[in-house]
């Protein structure tokens, strides 16, 4: 019988972006993709989780990974077991915590997108597929793709991951989770999924090499391949 996991992918990424992994996953779990719109919206997660009554597995990319972390500890009944990818604790540096972006950066990141979208997402996702060149053509298409959500989920999005410190959270997380880090991230540096594999009490990480932020879509059978081991 399969079991049920729910989705959750980074900021600004449109649906089609994990769709490869979505099929292969598909196979052996009944899949529901979540937005970040559902998340921001008034009512938050609670309706997609209240669905679940045999409960579920969550799987999140990068600020998708956060969510499901801070999930983990709201509906520790509902959830039997979380799949980090590429993600952290705390996406901006801090004291004593280097494994991320300065807060300066994000807060450029949301002037800019409000005054130039489209150019602000192409250099964002030219960072996301680092260290591996992509088109132009496909990041305008995406862009545009992602653009369809509006500026305003994309400010949300920015302004969770300046705010969101889950350093202490991550460490009552009960639930057995698995870490998927490309070696490579320029984004969430792989220090971070380091950090959560000596935090989070029952956790295993695999480390992806020579991949960035965006190993769902450069390596999504070896995503598929460790999640069916690890179940």
């Amino acid at each position: 019988m399969k079991k049920n996991l729910i989705l959750l992918s980074g900021w600004a990424q449109p649906p089609k972006t994990l769709k490869t992994l979505c099929r292969l996953l598909s196979d052996i779990f009944n899949l529901k993709r979540v937005t970040s719109t559902d998340f921001f919206s008034a009512k938050g997660m609670e309706p997609i989780f209240s669905e679940y009554k045999d409960g579920c597995f969550v799987l999140g990319w990068s600020m998708g990974g956060m969510i499901a972390m801070e999930s983990a500890t709201q509906w520790p009944d509902t959830i039997k077991g979380l799949i980090l990818i590429n993600s952290t604790a705390r996406f901006c540096s801090d004291k004593g915590y280097s494994f991320g972006l300065p807060g300066s950066h994000v807060r450029a990141l949301r002037r800019s997108i409000k005054k130039d979208p489209e150019d602000t997402l192409i250099d964002h996702f030219t960072s996301v597929s680092s260290p591996h060149p992509v088109h132009v053509n496909i990041l305008k298409d995406k862009a545009k793709q992602t653009l369809e959500t509006g500026v305003d989920t994309l400010c949300s999005g920015l302004a969770y991951l300046l705010k969101t410190d889950l350093r202490r959270t991550v460490k009552s997380i009960q639930q057995r989770t698995l870490i998927l880090h490309g070696l490579k991230d320029v984004i969430v540096p792989s220090e971070a999924g380091t950090f959560l594999s000596k935090t989070i009490p029952i956790s295993t990480i695999e480390y992806c090499e020579n991949i960035g932020h965006d190993l769902p879509m450069r390596r999504p059978r070896w995503i598929f391949e460790k999640v069916e081991t690890w179940l």
